[in-house]
């Protein structure tokens, strides 16, 4: 017996299709069900941030720190300016993601390397 994911009360922040469980974007629909909006740019496909642009065309949030012009990544800052998640080996200060379990991608492909040896 498979059982229906449960939903958070108010329905309206979820995709309208019928099973997806996704928060809605655009259009009452998640991103993977046609809720994102195109990049207005002629020819682009990237999907738009704010301004009806992708970040190559200028859209997303400027950083704040004085004199950067860089898009920010999170809590207003870029990258340089310490936006975004870092490596959580120690002593290493590398952009690091979800995707490669929160290291940079030299500790994540030093640790499949490693793990390859060993096997």
């Amino acid at each position: 017996m498979r059982l229906e994911p449960q939903r958070h009360w108010d329905e309206s922040k979820y995709c309208i299709v019928e099973g997806c469980i996704s928060r809605a974007k655009h259009a009452r629909r998640c991103w993977k069900h046609g809720g994102s909006i195109e990049c207005k740019v002629v020819g682009c496909r990237n999907r738009a941030k704010t301004k009806g642009v992708c970040w190559s065309h200028g859209g997303g949030t400027i950083c704040s720190a004085d004199q950067c012009t860089t898009v920010s990544v999170s809590n207003g800052v870029c990258w340089a300016h310490g936006g975004g998640k870092r490596c959580v080996t120690p002593g290493c200060a590398r952009p690091a993601y979800q995707r490669t379990r929160n290291m940079c991608s030299m500790h994540f492909n030093a640790g499949l390397s490693s793990n390859v040896s060993a096997s």
